[in-house]
């Protein structure tokens, strides 16, 4: 039986000699019954919501043509790259005990452990992360180093709220990694949001585990309108 990862690994192939062409249009017989064979395995994955199957009959229908836009063949295998991805996310989380409305709970002093499994969510990440911590410190960035440097991080923080020389670190972090932050007065919890998958912690990012801590997993629900609400405070918010 294919699993999803395997056709993970297949649609990352076919982007990468997407890239390597210089045609505009592809008529290459191989390309496009590679495009067809991800499509079919993919629409056959048990997996799949009914709503994430759409892009998968658009991939098919692509297949079948002689000469497509390169640009449309690309932006429907990231699609389901991004799909696929957030199922890989999901199964992680799952081997590691993590999930909906699972807490992982840090006794006071449990730094490192803390420490290696925020990092391993972070890690994770394939596409964006939100982060809400009205407290920076150097750990803060040094946390967010294990992520693509290509990958978009918006933070919301607190313009007060960078502590032992951190607003250095951050503006030497955002010279090398994709980061945006905005000043908000109005946040308090700390929040993160990775790929679509909303986290809750009790403590900030550079202090978790310092004190007794948890972080939890947030269902499909409570991540929609912690999303809406991070979308709202950062459309209405000054840049930092």
């Amino acid at each position: 039986m294919v699993k999803y990862m395997d056709i993970y690994a297949r649609v990352n192939s076919l982007i990468k000699k997407l890239e390597r062409s210089k045609n505009k249009t592809i008529s290459q017989k191989p390309i496009l019954k590679e495009l067809e064979e991800i499509a079919g395995l993919y629409l056959k994955l048990d997996c799949i919501a009914e709503e994430d199957k759409i892009v998968g009959n658009e991939m098919w229908n692509t297949s079948q043509g002689y000469r497509q836009p390169k640009s449309e063949i690309k932006r429907e295998l990231k699609l389901v790259k991004k799909v696929l991805g957030g199922y890989e996310t999901k199964t992680k989380l799952e081997n590691q005990n993590l999930k909906y409305g699972r807490v992982i709970i840090f006794k006071a002093g449990e730094n490192y452990s803390a420490y290696d499994q925020v990092k391993s969510f972070f890690k994770l990440a394939k596409n964006n992360i939100d982060v809400i911590d009205p407290y920076l410190y150097p750990q803060t960035f040094k946390i967010l180093q294990c992520v693509g440097k290509k990958l978009k991080i918006r933070l919301i923080t607190n313009s007060n709220g960078f502590y032992n020389g951190s607003k250095t670190d951050f503006n030497n972090f955002k010279k090398e990694y994709n980061i945006e932050a905005k000043d908000s007065q109005i946040i308090h919890d700390r929040f993160f949001i990775i790929d679509g998958e909303g986290y809750f912690s009790g403590s900030s990012l550079h202090s978790v585990g310092n004190k007794l801590s948890a972080i939890a997993l947030m269902n499909e629900e409570d991540t929609k309108l912690l999303q809406k609400e991070f979308n709202t405070i950062w459309n209405s918010s000054k840049k930092i």
